[in-house]
């Protein structure tokens, strides 16, 4: 559903509790990338885009619904950070599935990073609604993404099939039962079922704890490639590790890629549209110290 696919492959997890925040044992420590003074997104460090499928009804036909809203700027009046934005209303065609949309900034040397972490404040309200003939609208207003392996698959440089990437996230489900203002924090693991990454598999997730709106937070993932795994962490809390299998997943990504994003889904409602809303502003940026432009 997004340029971030989840994938197949032998996956064992464990979850145990292991080296907390600042880096661990023969890894770099984290170190600034970003901090956001400069007026404009240095075009050196970043790549921004945005993308937003088309809803399908039934027969799977496009409908109507389109992006309202979108924002990847230096906060106005908030110096040091970066502000992302991404409002959009869904089909009202028919009560049957729904679109993905995302806005997100890549850094430029993906190749160079295998560990990311920054802070989060996400802007009060989070809306995403729905309807209870398909309760199936999804906000991703704060991630952190990591893509560095692949199975084998895949038939020629630009085929991403087998496209392992991992991430860590905030989010809201339009069928969720937390209070009002209330994201859970979950780290994962997918894979790209396609060759434009545009179907994927989750193969595992790992919850980390939840986070409020309006409250900073901070989000962490990192490749430890010697032992065969990613960390996935939430403030200062120890990491959580989701393994891979090193003889399934064995080289490097067709599109590697590391980046902060949004994410969303809005559903299709035939009585009226959906929305899916969100505001987040990103704090500092850190990664590996070799992978810092200066």
């Amino acid at each position: 559903m997004t340029r971030w696919a989840l994938g197949v492959g032998l996956l064992s997890a464990s979850i145990l509790l292991v080296f907390s925040g600042r880096g661990y044992a023969s890894h770099e420590p984290f170190d600034v990338y970003e901090d956001w003074s400069n007026p404009t997104i240095r075009s050196d460090r970043w790549r921004g885009g945005d993308f937003g499928g088309t809803p399908l009804n039934a027969a799977g036909e496009p409908t109507m619904g389109a992006a309202a809203e979108v924002t990847r700027e230096i906060a106005h009046g908030h110096t040091g950070f970066l502000h992302l934005r991404y409002r959009r209303n869904g089909g009202t065609a028919s009560s049957v599935g729904g679109a993905g949309n995302s806005n997100f900034l890549d850094l430029t040397r993906p190749l160079s990073v295998d560990q990311l972490e920054a802070s989060f404040v996400v802007d009060d309200p989070v809306t995403v609604t729905a309807c209870p003939e398909n309760d199936t609208s999804r906000a991703r207003p704060a991630r952190l993404l990591l893509g560095r392996l692949n199975n084998g698959q895949g038939a020629d440089l630009v085929d991403r099939t087998g496209d392992l990437f991992a991430g860590t996230q905030a989010q809201r489900d339009s069928a969720s039962m937390d209070p009002p203002g209330i994201l859970r924090v979950v780290g994962f693991l997918t894979r790209c079922d396609n060759a434009g990454c545009t179907a994927t598999t989750t193969l595992n997730s790992v919850q980390l704890s939840t986070v409020t709106v309006g409250i900073p937070f901070t989000l962490r993932v990192i490749w430890d490639a010697p032992n065969q795994r990613f960390l996935f962490g939430l403030d200062s809390n120890p990491n959580l590790p989701l393994v891979y299998d090193p003889t399934v997943f064995f080289r490097e990504a067709r599109l590697p890629f590391a980046d902060t994003s949004v994410l969303h889904t809005t559903a299709n409602c035939v009585g009226g549209p959906a929305v899916v809303d969100s505001s987040v502003r990103v704090g500092e940026f850190r990664t590996n110290t070799s992978a810092i432009i200066p």
